[in-house]
């Protein structure tokens, strides 16, 4: 048995790196606007409607699968992510708002029911490494970016970008199909040969309306929409923001941006879930909150290379957020209804795509004249304002109490 778990391990993370295709939104984002003939904030809100709405695809799935099965769940999600996909390859520039159903509502369902499922079901079966695993689950969700980066750019360049949707449609139903039957439950109140939980790991599993009644969980919540504000925007415009801050012979090098916030993504979801095992989920949350706030402020003071730098660590403390913020819910509710708790706290992250592409797509449409340096500078200030705020909440946060 001990063996056996990373089976669904190794599954998951193989559909992860599926799962994490939206986040190079920035390479689909400028050939979108060109061949719809659209504007920043309604492209943006495209990838926007996607986060917010995987949390909610999260908890529906946690639920459903209780109903109806794990596989079965999953299987649906993947079929919703795939066809959210390929209807976004039929969007016509009379009617571009369809990539809101398609790519950002449909997407992002299928891909939080997916999402939030491999979480939990893998945290269940490695409750003496929780962190650990959900760092290396999501990890594999930052390596996507890595991986698909070049076979997207090639895509776009043969076939266009319309038809490039198509085509990545057609690898997210191969990849769902092959790896859905290696995913699995353990059995109930499974523990790993050797592992003896110690008192202070074993706490009530609270219910869905459990949660929701305790203050801890808005408390979570608004401070994950505070802390991913800042990697949202960046995420977002990473590859136009190198292309006005590299020197002008480099400037082929731009797309090297998404790969770099790609890599340290997903470095930081696989880094720092570790450490929260050894160091505490709270401290380190802290530590990230503080990192993202000195870094996106850092943006509106430096130039050439540094900015691949402050790129990089800010999507290192991004890729944290998202590698540890499972584990917590998970240590303050438990592990039995973690696919729908978690789904339903990730209302933060979706809240903060929505709040980011806002601020993003309204100041970069109101200075269009300017540069995207200069457009950009206000978002950035209020991004490093979001992270203080997110760091108050942190402090006040207390493990709840069980009812």
């Amino acid at each position: 048995m001990a063996t056996s778990r990373w089976i669904p391990v190794i599954a998951g993370g193989a559909l992860q790196l599926c799962l994490g295709v939206p986040y190079i939104w920035s390479l689909f984002g400028p050939h979108v606007n060109e061949a719809l003939a659209w504007h920043n904030k309604g492209s943006s809100l495209a990838f926007s409607l996607l986060i917010a709405t995987l949390a909610f695809g999260g908890t529906l799935g946690g639920l459903l699968s209780k109903k109806i099965g794990l596989r079965i769940t999953m299987y649906i999600g993947g079929g919703l992510m795939s066809l959210g996909f390929l209807l976004s390859a039929f969007a016509q520039p009379a009617t571009p708002w369809t990539m809101w159903l398609t790519y950002g509502i449909m997407s992002g369902f299928g891909m939080g029911m997916c999402y939030t499922l491999l979480i939990a079901t893998c945290q269940a079966w490695f409750p003496d490494n929780r962190g650990l695993v959900t760092g290396i689950l999501v990890s594999c969700l930052g390596i996507s970016g890595v991986l698909f980066t070049p076979i997207v750019e090639i895509l776009i360049k043969q076939v266009g970008v319309m038809a490039t949707f198509g085509w990545i449609s057609l690898i997210f139903a191969v990849m769902s199909l092959i790896c859905i039957p290696f995913i699995n439950a353990p059995p109930a109140d499974y523990l790993p040969k050797g592992y003896t939980p110690s008192n202070k790991k074993v706490g009530q599993d609270f219910t869905l309306s459990q949660m929701v009644r305790t203050p801890q969980f808005y408390l979570i919540t608004l401070s994950f929409l505070l802390a991913a504000t800042a990697g949202q925007m960046v995420i977002s415009k990473a590859k136009s923001i190198a292309e006005f801050s590299l020197p002008m012979d480099a400037k082929t090098y731009a797309a090297m941006a998404v790969m770099i916030i790609s890599i340290f993504n997903a470095l930081g979801r696989l880094t720092w879930g570790g450490v929260s095992d050894k160091l505490g989920r709270k401290p380190t949350l802290m530590i990230l909150m503080s990192l993202a706030g000195v870094c996106i402020l850092g943006m509106n003071f430096a130039t050439s290379w540094f900015v691949l730098v402050l790129i990089a660590l800010i999507g290192f403390s991004y890729g944290g957020f998202l590698g540890v913020y499972p584990s917590l819910t998970a240590d303050y509710y438990g592990v039995k209804n973690n696919s729908s708790n978690y789904g339903l706290v990730m209302i933060g992250l979706g809240g903060s795509s929505i709040l980011a592409a806002s601020i993003v797509g309204y100041f970069l449409d109101r200075h269009a004249d300017k540069t995207i340096a200069e457009a950009l500078n206000t978002p950035f200030i209020i991004a490093a304002i979001a992270s203080a705020l997110g760091l108050i909440l942190l402090m006040l946060l207390q493990k709840p109490k069980q009812v």
